[in-house]
C-alpha cells in the first residue's frame, strides 16, 4: 500500500495521506480491490447510476465505480466552483470525461441557464469566479432582477456578526418572510444560530 501511494504522490504531490484515518477513498480502493479477487463474472449491481455535486468527490471513487460497475450507465451533474474538498474534489472536467465518458456516444453537456438567482447575484458571481485559477462556465440567468449584491467590511468576528445581525433586523422590518445566513460548516451554523437566538425577539 505505502509503495501505491508514494507512486501517486510523483504524480500528485497534493494527494493528503493519513495512516491512521480510513475514509471514503479507503473504501472505494477496497471496493476495487475486492471486485479484482473475488468477483470472477459481472455482477450488475445497477443498471443505471445518478451522481450530484460530482464535484465533491476525486477521481479514485470515479475509477472505482467505473471498474466495479462497468456495466452500468452514468449521469453525472455538478459544478466545480463549487468543489468544497480542494484537497481531494474534482478542479475540471476533463480527466472525469477520459474515464466516465469514453464511447462515442457518451455525452458532456453544460446546463448554463440558473433560476435560482438574481441577474446582480448571478453578475456578483462570476465577477468573483474570473479570477479563479479553474475554467469556469459563466452562468446566463434568467431576467429576474434584485439589490445590487452589498459587500460589508468587518474587522473580527464580533463586528462580522454585528454586521450580518443588522442586516437581519434590516430585513425583518422590511417584512421578508425568510431570512438564511450561509455558513462555512455545521459549527460556525451553531454558533451563528446562538448568537441570533441571544439577540432577536
Amino acid at each position: 500500500r505505502l509503495e501505491f501511494v508514494n507512486e501517486e504522490l510523483k504524480s500528485n504531490p497534493g494527494i493528503i495521506y493519513e495512516k491512521n484515518a480510513p475514509d471514503l477513498y479507503d473504501l472505494a480502493s477496497l471496493a476495487y480491490i475486492y471486485k479484482r479477487i473475488k468477483e470472477s463474472e459481472v455482477i450488475q449491481e445497477a443498471s443505471h447510476v445518478v451522481i450530484d455535486e460530482a464535484q465533491d468527490f476525486g477521481m479514485t471513487i470515479y475509477h472505482s465505480l467505473k471498474y466495479c460497475m462497468s456495466k452500468c450507465t452514468f449521469t453525472i451533474m455538478g459544478d466545480v466552483s463549487q468543489n468544497i474538498n480542494f484537497d481531494c474534489g474534482l478542479q475540471d472536467w476533463e480527466e472525469l470525461k477520459k474515464v466516465m465518458l469514453p464511447d462515442r456516444y457518451d455525452y458532456f453537456g453544460l446546463l448554463r441557464k440558473s433560476y435560482r438567482n438574481t441577474v446582480e447575484i448571478s453578475t456578483f458571481a462570476t465577477d468573483i469566479l474570473k479570477h479563479a485559477t479553474f475554467p469556469i462556465y459563466p452562468v446566463e440567468p434568467i431576467i429576474r432582477h434584485g439589490d445590487d449584491v452589498e459587500c460589508i467590511e468587518a474587522s473580527d468576528t464580533e463586528s462580522h456578526r454585528k454586521a450580518v445581525l443588522d442586516c437581519i433586523l434590516s430585513m425583518r422590518e422590511k417584512e421578508y418572510e425568510t431570512i438564511a445566513v450561509i455558513c462555512k460548516d455545521t459549527q460556525e451554523a451553531a454558533d451563528v444560530f446562538d448568537y441570533m437566538n441571544e439577540h432577536t425577539d
